[in-house]
């Protein structure tokens, strides 16, 4: 037996495996207390405040320790008043470690934790076995438990798992046994991607990417929240290969592992809630499913949510690349206590939804991860028809109303579902003056029509939208209420609340008739082409040449495809009607790539326009608007260039300053100054410090490459210019090479800002007059990085 063991003598019970083969530590020793449900949360034994001076202790810990597991336990255990302390310096000191990384020297002594390292970085060793010795040794009782994990491989509503054998750790303190997990505490696998999905849609924007197969990058951090995990969270993630240790007070089987819903970190700590019962595989119902995340009552109001919508193309009978398009077929409905996603789908397939959110009260700029499903569709939803439009911020009230302090007296639900033809009256409480507008939209009506059916009228304390009785034709209509938070002021309006409303078909008399005459045989039908149409075809007709005379792309669209279902003779009306849906499309893809401010679509859409046969007849200004924008985006990306061309350890390595060189600071300020950061955070080293450690989607590397100037307020560039005002470009290099990198990128972005504000103040542009307020440099925004990282490996 290796002498590094403790006192404990190994006991092998069960037919289990009971040692790691690979280094000789028992997974188990005698005498040890019979697994049991704690009797408290960690929530009520565990403050993180209680433990900061042990914690600065161990992360302290001289070189010299690594030579004597028993020098090393006195050194991070003196002082220790209780078990949880004794545990919390162990767990502190292996993190600060980056075993993987770290240049250990040449091994003396075979029992002792460096020569354990080393068998980590030979991979003949794991954090659990380490993580067992030290608490052992430490005279915590410690069980290394086998099982299945949910890692990075693991993708949602996999039932074979075989592949997925992984150890944790079991630790006896103060009186319970508490879950641990050391490699994912310590480990982080950030961009793995299994290849097998496409991205279709991602926050109600068209996309439809394939994924591309990555191993990912491994990273380093220590992430307390698998510290001591209460069993019902580390349930979802892990089954130990023994039930007993679950450490649940009812044990769970193995289809209860493979069922229970795949809530990431962020779910919990949030206290987001699902349904009992929920799977983490659904099923639709006739091609419609509804996934709803019930909101705590503290976080009401202050919950900022998106997602993004996968296709798994090899499991599915259509290809995104073929005939599935699903931009407008998520309807994310923010109720009062609840935010649920509603997705019909007009074709049948596997599909994921990966959702995202955070507490905007935070300061934070990013969303986190919450959860993931999987959906298989058998049949799509009979005539599917996409939403009239699907806003970013989803439907109903939400953050970006209670921002400006506009509240909901009568309708808290994006949902408003009529049994009849009504009026509906929509009241809101006003905290502050503001301007509204709102209009309505219909996949096959113009705006223009629509417009007298709805009328706003605003005081400086209520606001009411009345929309009087919809068109007979019935379907579902887009409300679009838009904001202006200073009506002085010359800002632009953006998007702040959205409803949808279901209005029925009338169903009186004359709508009988219609029902009837659109049930006749086909006999009494045919061959509208080859005689007078009746009143039936020429409605098909009238619409499609409406349709023509108007912008309404997707009215257009939809008007000439009833038309050639039906088999209607082309006098001139139709082929007019497809001219103008060419040029309507390359007017609105021009719009959607301004939207978007993607390089690759907006530079297609530009493309397409200029080598049209209607580049003439297309206004100038939005052509000539997209060409400049498309420049601005191509200049960002060629200021990030350099960024991200820098190795993440050399940019972690800033962090290790306990007092960096003015310059320095001042360099890091104005960068992350520009990246949204409040000014008064990043006066503090260690809020940057925090910042420069932080990898996968929230590494300093994945901000920048997402990062757009739209953002930047004339009163942040002001700031940020007075951090680097004292210094230039070779001052920054010769301090750090990644100082001097920073530095350039942050005055190129400052220039850049400075021309996009002579351009519009010597110019009212055409995108200032288009319904893009909700990216105008006036709003602070909330940065959306969904790229695919794991928590955990």
């Amino acid at each position: 037996m290796n002498t590094c063991m403790s006192a404990w003598e190994p006991v092998y019970y069960k037919k289990t495996l009971s040692l790691d083969e690979r280094s000789n530590v028992p997974f188990k020793q005698d005498g040890y207390p019979p697994p049991a449900p704690p009797s408290k949360s960690k929530r009520e034994i565990y403050d993180p405040e209680d433990f900061r001076k042990i914690e600065e202790k161990a992360i302290k810990a001289p070189a010299k320790l690594l030579d004597s597991y028993d020098s090393l336990i006195k050194y991070l255990t003196a002082g220790s008043k209780t078990d949880l302390e004794k545990l919390r310096a162990i767990f502190v000191w292996t993190g600060s470690q980056k075993i993987e990384a770290k240049n250990l020297g040449a091994v003396k002594k075979p029992d002792t934790p460096r020569a354990y390292m080393k068998l980590i970085q030979e991979r003949k060793g794991s954090y659990g076995s380490l993580f067992a010795l030290l608490c052992r040794k430490a005279g915590l009782p410690c069980v290394i438990l086998p099982g299945i994990a949910k890692s990075a491989s693991y993708e949602v509503g996999d039932s074979e798992l075989e592949h997925l054998k992984n150890r944790w750790n079991a630790v006896y303190v103060d009186g319970d046994w508490r879950l641990i997990h050391p490699l994912w505490a310590f480990r982080s696998l950030s961009g793995h991607s299994s290849g097998n999905w496409t991205l279709v849609e991602a926050g109600g924007v068209k996309i439809n990417q394939k994924q591309e197969a990555s191993e990912g990058q491994l990273n380093f951090q220590v992430n307390d929240y698998w510290f001591l995990t209460d069993p019902e969270e580390f349930f979802i993630h892990c089954f130990p290969d023994e039930k007993e240790w679950q450490l649940l007070e009812k044990e769970r089987d193995l289809q209860d592992f493979l069922d229970v819903p795949f809530c990431r970190q962020a779910f919990h700590e949030l206290k987001f809630r699902l349904d009992p019962g929920m799977k983490c595989k659904l099923d639709s119902q006739k091609g419609e499913i509804d996934i709803p995340l019930q909101l705590p009552e503290k976080l009401k109001g202050k919950i900022k949510v998106t997602y993004d919508l996968f296709h798994k193309d090899e499991d599915s009978t259509e290809t995104t690349h073929g005939n599935v398009q699903l931009d407008r077929y998520v309807f994310m409905n923010q109720k009062s206590d609840e935010i649920a996603f509603g997705i019909r789908f007009p074709a049948a397939g596997v599909f994921k939804i990966s959702i995202y959110g955070n507490d905007i009260s935070t300061n934070t700029n990013a969303l986190r991860w919450l959860c993931d499903f999987r959906i298989d569709c058998s049949e799509p939803k009979e005539d599917c028809q996409p939403l009239p439009d699907c806003p970013d911020i989803g439907w109903g009230p939400g953050v970006e109303a209670e921002a400006l302090g506009i509240q909901a007296i009568t309708h808290d639900n994006g949902l408003i579902k009529l049994n009849r033809r009504e009026v509906i009256i929509i009241k809101f409480r006003l905290s502050r003056p503001v301007e509204l507008q709102a209009e309505l939209l219909h996949n096959s009506m113009r705006k223009s029509r629509l417009q007298k059916y709805i009328s706003t009228t605003v005081t400086d304390t209520e606001a009411t939208i009345k929309v009087d009785k919809l068109p007979e034709e019935g379907g579902e209509f887009g409300l679009k209420m838009r904001c202006k938070p200073d009506p002085s002021s010359h800002d632009l309006f953006y998007n702040v609340i959205n409803y949808l409303i279901q209005s029925p078909k009338e169903t009186g008399k004359k709508g009988k008739k219609k029902v009837d005459k659109e049930t006749e045989t086909e006999k009494t039908r045919t061959s509208p082409s080859y005689g007078k149409e009746n009143g039936y075809y020429r409605q098909f007709r009238k619409n499609m040449v409406e349709a023509s005379d108007g912008n309404d792309f997707y009215e257009l669209d939809r008007a000439i495809v009833l038309f050639e279902k039906h088999r209607l003779e082309d006098r001139g009306d139709l082929t007019r009607a497809k001219e103008r849906r060419e040029f309507l499309k390359l007017k609105k893809d021009l719009e959607d790539g301004i939207k978007r401010r993607h390089v690759n679509v907006l530079d297609v859409a530009v493309q397409n326009a200029r080598n049209s046969k209607y580049e003439s007849e297309l206004d100038p200004e939005p052509l000539v608007g997209a060409e400049a924008l498309l420049e601005h985006l191509r200049r960002l990306d060629r200021f990030r260039h350099p960024i991200l061309a820098l190795n993440q350890r050399a940019i972690s390595e800033m962090a290790r300053y306990n007092t960096p060189r003015p310059l320095v600071h001042n360099v890091l300020k104005s960068t992350f100054l520009l990246l949204g950061e409040k000014h008064h955070h990043i006066e503090q080293w260690p809020y940057i410090q925090a910042l420069l450690r932080k990898t996968g989607r929230y590494s300093l590397k994945r901000r920048i490459q997402g990062f757009d100037t739209v953002n930047v307020t004339e009163e942040t560039a002001d700031l940020s210019r007075h951090y680097l005002h004292s210094y230039n470009l070779d001052e920054a290099r010769q301090t750090s090479a990644v100082a001097g990198s920073f530095y350039q990128w942050s005055q190129n972005v400052l220039e850049s800002v400075d021309a996009d504000t002579r351009e519009s103040e010597g110019d009212d542009s055409w995108e200032q007059n288009t319904d893009y307020g909700n990216t105008g440099r006036h709003r602070d925004s909330i940065a959306t990085d969904r790229s695919d990282t794991d928590e955990y490996h």
